[in-house]
């Protein structure tokens, strides 16, 4: 449930910034596990901190993990 809810909260936050549409909405401030990013189209990155996060990418953890996005709003 906690997966769910939190890829959930991180999603919603990128599609409801305006200016998260131009390209890059943020970054990986903090990973604690495993994160990856999935594209609209279906492409698949790991996340590690430090690592940019883009509109439109929907982030997902592994059981456990927890990942925190600071947005450029």
């Amino acid at each position: 449930m906690t997966k769910t809810l939190t890829s959930i909260l991180v999603l919603g936050s990128l599609l409801v910034s305006g200016a998260a549409f131009a390209g890059k909405a943020g970054e990986i401030t903090l990973l604690s596990g495993r994160a990856t990013a999935a594209t609209p189209e279906g492409t698949i990155r790991s996340l590690n901190k430090g690592d940019p996060v883009f509109s439109r990418e929907y982030i997902s953890t592994s059981a456990g993990a927890f990942v925190n996005v600071k947005f450029l709003e």
